[in-house]
């Protein structure tokens, strides 16, 4: 079987960071966490100016046990997309994951004001802002 540095070689096309995106779905929907990290850094270095790819690399992170890798990450997209919605809400979800919920409290406050009533309704249904919602007037 061909390495992924000859398959480059060989199909120059197979690393444009959109044919990577759908690599890096593969190996998350396989559970492959090392390999989808190894793709998310990849198409962070080859397209550094899209908020998504930042998304995947703070995913694969946190699906390995290393959520303070994954809020770095996350601190590092903020850098570049300071009001992307997805970015804030992300960084909200990994913080109360974390049990850290008064900050995630701002950056949920962030990301509903960035992304409106769609991402208040998202954090309402998602189960991973469960323990928030249940501490939310001790904040």
């Amino acid at each position: 079987m061909m390495n992924d540095i000859r398959v480059a070689r060989l199909f120059p096309f197979s690393v444009h960071p959109d044919v990577l995106r759908v690599r890096w779905e593969i190996y998350a929907n396989l559970e492959r966490w090392d390999g989808a990290l190894e793709i998310a850094g990849a198409i962070i270095k080859l397209d550094p100016g899209q908020a998504d790819c930042w998304l995947y690399k703070a995913s694969s992170l946190h699906s390995l046990n290393r959520n303070q890798d994954a809020h770095q990450t996350l601190l590092d997209a903020l850098k570049r997309f300071p009001k992307d919605s997805a970015v804030l809400y992300d960084l909200a979800c990994l913080c109360c994951m974390m049990e850290r919920l008064k900050e995630a409290k701002g950056w949920l406050e962030k990301a509903i004001e960035a992304g409106g009533d769609k991402i208040k309704k998202r954090a309402l249904d998602d189960p991973d802002f469960e323990m928030f919602w249940k501490k939310i007037g001790e904040l």
